[in-house]
């Protein structure tokens, strides 16, 4: 496991400083809310245990692999595994876990399917245990290419928590039209 040595772990009675765009919030089974969001390079979530009048702050993402944007995703598993997802520099999706409250956190996972240039809009689902699910707007061509194409992808995982997880990576839409503008 990595520690994420430039989080921070205290109290403070407002969510994560900067631009107001978060990811979507989930709560686990004892009322606890995570809330992920990219800040200033830092794929973070912040996390309430009293109903949102403290937060803790954690960061997930590394210095040598920062989130890009405030496009981060946050799930929790039922044994309380803390999962999140964010778009890296080389702009893949990745994945990083922590199974003791955010304290460490795996090494970054990258999840994008062969040929993937540049991901973007990345949502998170987490089922059972190491059971993960990426939905994601994704380009075959370099960011700011002439005519780029974007084609909805997902990733899916049934074993991200052992040492060598298996990702099974699919387009969603038909691949010759932009599924960005024109949709599925």
């Amino acid at each position: 496991m990595l520690h994420a040595g430039h989080g921070t772990d205290h109290e403070e009675p407002r969510v994560l400083g900067g631009g107001a765009a978060h990811g979507h919030g989930i709560a686990d089974a004892s009322g606890t809310i995570y809330l992920p969001k990219g800040h200033c390079g830092v794929a973070m979530v912040a996390v309430s245990d009293d109903e949102g009048s403290t937060w803790r702050h954690i960061a997930a993402s590394t210095p040598d692999l920062p989130a890009t944007d405030h496009e981060v995703g946050v799930g929790i598993d039922r044994l309380g595994t803390i999962y999140v997802a964010w778009t890296g520099p080389d702009g893949l999706p990745y994945l990083a876990h922590s199974s003791d409250k955010g304290h460490t956190w795996s090494r970054p996972l990258e999840m994008g399917p062969p040929g993937t240039q540049h991901t973007g809009w990345t949502e998170l689902y987490v089922g059972g245990p190491g059971r993960v699910v990426l939905a994601y707007m994704g380009s075959r061509q370099v960011l700011g290419a002439a005519n780029q194409t974007y084609e909805a992808m997902m990733t899916v995982s049934y074993d991200v928590l052992t040492d060598s997880p298996t990702f099974y990576s699919g387009t969603i839409n038909d691949a010759a039209k932009d599924a960005f503008v024109v949709g599925l």
